[in-house]
C-alpha cells in the first residue's frame, strides 16, 4: 500500500487522503454507477412496447448501450481536458459560465440525487418484499414503503458516513467534539449528586 504519514508538532505539511484508486476499486465504482435499479425495472416496459418480442428488446438494449458508450467516451475526453476536480460543475462553468454549473449542481442535489434514492429504494424494497408474499400477488403497499424508508435512511447514514471521513481527513475534530460534550457529560454526573458544569 502506501506509508502512514504521521504530523509532527512543527511540521507545516498537510495530512490528507490519498488520490490513488487501484482496479478493483475502478470496476467496484464502474459496476455501481453502471448497473443500477434500472435493470430490474426497464424490461417489463421494454417487452410491453415491443408486443413481448425478445429479438426486439435485445435490439434496444444494445442500441442503448451504444448511446451510453457514446456518452461515456464524451464524459472520458472532458476529464483528459479539463484535469481539475468538480466533474460536471467544471465542465460546464468552463463552457457556458458559473450560473449555468450552479444551477446544475443545485437541480442535481435537490431534484435528481433525492429522486434516484427514492427510485432505487423502492425498487429494492419491492424485490426485498416479494419473496416474503410469493410470486403471485403484490406486496402490500405498508411493507414495501417501511422497507423504503429504512433502505433510504441506510443511504443517509452512508453518505453521512462519508461526509465524517471527509471532514475527518480534513480537519481533526477530536478537540472540538470532545469540548462540545464535556458540559453533557458533566450535567449527567450531578444527577449522581455530583456537581454538574465542574470547571475543567
Amino acid at each position: 500500500m502506501g506509508k502512514t504519514i504521521i504530523a509532527k508538532p512543527n511540521d507545516d505539511s498537510k495530512v490528507y487522503l490519498r488520490r490513488i484508486l487501484g482496479l478493483v476499486p475502478c470496476i467496484g465504482f464502474i459496476v455501481g454507477v453502471v448497473i443500477g435499479t434500472g435493470i430490474f425495472v426497464s424490461p417489463t416496459g421494454i417487452l410491453r412496447g415491443v408486443n413481448g418480442s425478445v429479438g426486439w428488446a435485445f435490439i434496444i438494449w444494445v442500441l442503448c448501450a451504444i448511446l451510453a458508450l457514446f456518452g461515456g467516451l464524451c464524459y472520458t475526453e472532458l476529464a483528459a481536458s479539463f484535469t481539475k476536480s468538480g466533474g460536471e460543475f467544471t465542465y460546464i462553468k468552463e463552457a457556458f459560465g458559473p450560473i449555468p454549473a450552479y444551477l446544475r449542481v443545485w437541480t442535481l442535489f435537490v431534484i435528481l440525487s433525492p429522486a434516484d434514492m427514492a427510485i432505487q429504494s423502492l425498487t429494492v424494497a419491492n424485490y426485498l418484499t416479494t419473496p416474503l408474499v410469493g410470486s403471485c400477488m403484490e406486496a402490500p403497499y405498508w411493507s414495501v414503503r417501511c422497507t423504503a424508508i429504512c433502505i433510504f435512511c441506510k443511504y443517509l447514514h452512508n453518505l453521512l458516513n462519508l461526509l465524517l471521513i471527509y471532514c475527518e481527513a480534513k480537519d481533526n475534530f477530536d478537540p472540538i467534539i470532545r469540548t462540545s460534550t464535556r458540559p453533557c457529560y458533566h450535567c449527567l454526573e450531578s444527577a449522581k449528586g455530583r456537581p454538574g458544569f465542574a470547571p475543567y
